[in-house]
């Protein structure tokens, strides 16, 4: 009984691949054949590898395109939150300075040397206040680094197309 062989030729691409079996009687009369398909497979292999390539190309733009869009809305949402943090502080920096209003007008009416000190305090406090307030200072972290870090940042509105803008008026 023959026996059976195999002869393959193959490279780093799968598709550019070739298998033949049979006994050696058959595969010698198919000598031609797998000759031809060797040389045939060597420039199909560098052209698959490009395909490859650039199909990776393709989808590592995409995954970029839809990692920047996932980005884009991250930076959007923190900037709402920052936005009702700087609300909250506002208010907070608001009942602080009636407060102090009241408090000093409170002074007046406190024994010596309470007086003195409550409106020294009211004081330290008004101008420590107005030198560090706190939502200036979240709206300061809003239009600086790391958020402007690029430009624009990412949570900055798409500009519309040149070109689609010009089209649009013709």
């Amino acid at each position: 009984m023959p026996e059976k062989l195999s002869f393959s030729i193959s490279g780093t691409e799968y598709r550019a691949s070739k298998t033949w079996l049979g006994t050696q009687e058959k595969l010698q009369g198919r000598v031609d054949e797998i000759v031809r398909t060797a040389f045939q497979l060597v420039p199909l292999q560098v052209e698959l590898r490009k395909e490859r390539e650039a199909a990776a190309a393709v989808a590592r733009r995409e995954e970029e395109a839809r990692a920047l869009e996932r980005r884009r809305k991250e930076v959007k949402a923190e900037q709402l939150k920052q936005a009702f943090l700087m609300m909250e502080a506002d208010e907070r920096v608001r009942r602080l300075k009636d407060f102090l209003a009241q408090l000093e007008q409170m002074a007046d009416g406190l024994r010596p040397p309470y007086d003195e000190r409550a409106k020294v305090w009211v004081q330290v406090v008004t101008t420590e206040l107005a030198a560090r307030n706190p939502m200036e200072e979240i709206l300061h972290r809003c239009l600086s680094v790391p958020s402007w870090s690029t430009w624009p940042p990412d949570w900055w509105p798409a500009e519309p197309n040149a070109h689609s803008s010009s089209d649009a008026s013709t």
